[in-house]
């Protein structure tokens, strides 16, 4: 007897995951499946048998049309997060313009500066802000020494501060030392220093102080103003400090860099659609990995379905890792069962077909 007359006769002896097994191998190179497999298969093992090719087509078909679907929801990750990181390094530079306009005089005409100074000699500030400004005064002369104190003890004396600058600013307003502002509310800035014996500071909204030049040099003052002004209008057109991730001195307990208002919503939404695209594929991974187990650790997957699954996970690591400056650390869950099981009804709906 040849040996191919041999190898014949034992078609009839495979049992029914073994069939299963040979035609995964020729799903996943291509070959055309051997007609032997089925036409010598008893009767007995048809339901078993179909339970394998369930399995093949609920992984190769079912879940690599939601496989198509987690790489579109991914591609739309990356832009959202790049759009988030990409707004959020201009905000930084942003900032870092404003605090070098900040560090810079403003120059002013002596005519215009003797209007900002009777402008803020008008001004109001409400009680409380003067008592603030009364204790910051006391402190900045060495009223108290913090420096040997502990944080609760700097908190306590400074709240002392705080109630003693009060009591001291409403006695000079019952005694008019002190004035209010014409309705009655507020206290008048100029009248407030005039108390403490110091000038009425007047201050840029932009600035460190104001470089008062003489009137002669308006033409080149105004140059200078309008250069100012262009580079301040710029940052007002820009996105503001709350894009800004925290520094590192003000992470979360969790070690997070966080932002805050619809910067913070955006990058929460962000990391919330990928944290969960990345436990999905995870979790696909699992049941592939499981269905694997009934085929003797064969991989249930054709090539191109592990590749997606691969192209998917490899995507959320790599979104993950360059993006963690503005998103934080992302590390996906681990599988729960649920979430595995939900998976396995999505596998076992051609098993249901075929029942």
């Amino acid at each position: 007897m040849s040996q191919l007359a041999r190898l014949d006769k034992l078609w009839p002896f495979l049992s029914a995951k073994e069939r299963g097994i040979l035609v995964l191998r020729s799903l996943k190179t291509g070959e055309r499946e051997d007609y032997r497999l089925r036409t010598t298969m008893p009767s007995t093992q048809a339901r078993e048998f179909n339970h394998y090719i369930a399995l093949m087509n609920g992984v190769n078909l079912d879940v690599s049309t939601l496989l198509l679907v987690l790489r579109e929801i991914l591609l739309r990750l990356q832009t959202l997060a790049h759009l988030i990181c990409m707004t959020q390094l201009w905000a930084i530079s942003n900032r870092r313009t404003r605090l070098f306009l900040d560090s810079l005089p403003v120059p002013i005409t002596a005519s215009d500066y003797d209007k900002e100074k009777a402008r803020a000699a008008q001004e109001t500030l409400t009680f409380d802000g003067v008592a603030e400004l009364l204790a910051d005064h006391r402190y900045d002369i060495g009223d108290q020494d913090f420096s040997q104190m502990s944080e609760e003890e700097e908190e306590a004396a400074w709240n002392e501060m705080m109630n003693r600058a009060g009591a001291d600013l409403d006695e000079a307003v019952k005694s008019g030392r002190v004035e209010t502002g014409k309705d009655g509310t507020g206290i008048r800035l100029s009248s407030f220093f005039d108390w403490l014996g110091e000038p009425l500071p007047v201050y840029p909204d932009v600035g460190l102080e104001y470089d008062v030049r003489p009137d002669a040099e308006a033409d080149r003052v105004s140059s200078a103003l309008k250069l100012r002004q262009s580079a301040v209008d710029s940052l007002k057109d820009g996105p503001g400090s709350d894009w800004c991730p925290l520094p590192k001195s003000e992470e979360t307990e969790e070690g997070e860099r966080e932002s805050t208002g619809l910067a913070g919503e955006a990058v929460a939404a962000v990391r919330g659609q990928l944290v969960a695209l990345w436990a999905e594929a995870a979790t696909v991974e699992g049941v592939f990995t499981e269905v694997g187990e009934e085929f003797d650790g064969e991989d249930p997957a054709h090539s191109k379905v592990r590749g997606l699954l691969e192209e998917v996970l490899q995507g959320c690591r790599e979104l993950a890792k360059k993006n963690e400056f503005c998103l934080g650390r992302v590390e996906p869950p681990e599988p729960t069962r649920e979430e595995k099981d939900a998976i396995w009804e999505l596998v076992n709906k051609w098993a249901e077909v075929n029942l």
